[in-house]
């Protein structure tokens, strides 16, 4: 069995406020959200709030093409399984039993 190690340092900013969850309680989606935030003059300004969803959907994806790129599994594993690793989730739109739990 052949081992390898692979490390990628990243180094994310936000330049904007992130959220996880709606403006109503309990929701996670919202569009357009935003927050007041006071200038240094004392007037508030409303400023968007960057989805915690996308940005997780964002960082899925990437790492997604650089796992692919280590690991070489373009068209060896089954359509399936790859939106999985790229998307998450559980998938129910798959002919036989969905990929989920051990499976995937």
């Amino acid at each position: 069995m052949m081992r390898s190690t692979v490390r990628w340092d990243v180094e994310l900013t936000a330049l904007s406020s992130i959220s996880q969850k709606g403006e109503d309680s309990g929701t996670t989606t919202t569009l357009f959200r935003r927050e007041p935030v006071i200038q240094p003059d004392g007037r508030p300004v409303l400023v968007p709030i960057v989805s915690g969803n996308s940005l997780r959907g964002g960082l899925r994806r990437i790492a997604e093409e650089l796992f692919r790129d280590v690991i070489g599994y373009e068209q060896q594993i089954p359509l399936s399984a790859a939106h999985a690793l790229r998307n998450g989730g559980s998938l129910t739109k798959v002919t036989g039993d969905g990929l989920t739990g051990r499976r995937r």
